[in-house]
């Protein structure tokens, strides 16, 4: 007999899920609409993850979540999007597969109406460096 192994959680795609429920509001309806979407999936996957992780594990993805929007927070206004949308990817790469919608919606959603630069890849990766250092104490 073969059994299946179905994985719903992971700290690291967890504060990407955490991260992405931040995006709120847009310059026209039509991105508000999609934001809207994107953070009703991001509500979504949380509530589903956060019944497989245990309560320390929440906890420091919650603090991670908290400090990496902090840290997207200080890169320039016109920046932050795709900071933020290149991490929250980045978090995402080898996430189990209850993660997919997510990646799917951050990447048609920011991603392709704000693609990042090569210098805000570097500020992402290095928030996703110290975000990986906080989960995986």
């Amino acid at each position: 007999m073969i059994a299946a192994v179905v994985t719903v959680g992971s700290p690291r795609a967890h504060v990407a899920a955490l991260l992405a429920q931040g995006f709120r509001r847009g310059e026209s309806s039509a991105i508000a609409a999609d934001l809207r979407a994107l953070r009703e999936t991001a509500v979504a996957t949380v509530r589903r993850a956060t019944l497989t992780l245990d309560d320390a594990t929440c906890r420091r993805c919650i603090a991670a979540a908290v400090w990496a929007q902090s840290a997207a927070m200080r890169a320039p206004e016109d920046d932050r999007v795709a900071v933020m949308a290149h991490v929250i990817r980045e978090l995402l790469t080898d996430a189990p597969e209850s993660y997919c919608a997510l990646d799917r919606r951050v990447r048609d959603v920011c991603e392709r109406r704000y693609p990042s630069t090569a210098a805000q890849r570097d500020v992402a990766a290095l928030i996703v460096e110290a975000v990986d250092a906080q989960v995986r104490r």
